[in-house]
């Protein structure tokens, strides 16, 4: 789920893996998805116009189907 500093969505969000042309956009509730991963081990980066950029590493699978909170 990616929000602002007050918690709300923030509808249009961009959440792209590092290294690849493969991206996607937050909904209106903030939540961005990405399905069929390989196993290993991924950055992503987050961004929304007028906030500072966001960067987190997951494992998968380990971390599959895990609901991640950023601020941004």
């Amino acid at each position: 789920m990616i929000t602002d500093e007050s918690g709300d969505p923030l509808l249009g969000a961009t959440v792209a893996i590092e290294g690849t042309s493969t991206g996607t956009i937050a909904n209106a509730l903030g939540l961005a998805k990405f399905e069929d991963l390989e196993n290993g081990e991924y950055g992503f980066d987050v961004s929304f116009v007028g906030y500072e950029g966001y960067r987190i590493t997951l494992t998968f699978p380990q971390d599959n189907n895990r609901l991640i909170e950023i601020e941004l």
